[in-house]
């Protein structure tokens, strides 16, 4: 599944033992995250927080890059 505003980012939720569920999620450059629970929808609220930190990450260190090289 695409991430709601998060299109970078896809990911997974399996099933794998009674109510217990794996997420995996991957963005377009590679980054990770991965989590294991029994609330489908917590570990979907803490995927999208998680991915969305990793974004706002790479947006403030490309933007620093672009301030110093000027």
């Amino acid at each position: 599944m695409i991430a709601p505003n998060l299109p970078n980012w896809t990911y997974q939720i399996k099933q794998i033992a009674g109510r217990l569920y794996a997420l995996h999620g991957v963005d377009k450059q590679g980054h990770i995250v991965d989590s294991v629970g029994t609330d489908l929808d917590k570990l979907e609220e803490d995927f999208l927080e998680a991915a969305q930190k990793i974004d706002l990450a790479l947006f403030s260190d490309v933007k620093q890059t672009t301030k110093r090289k000027k």
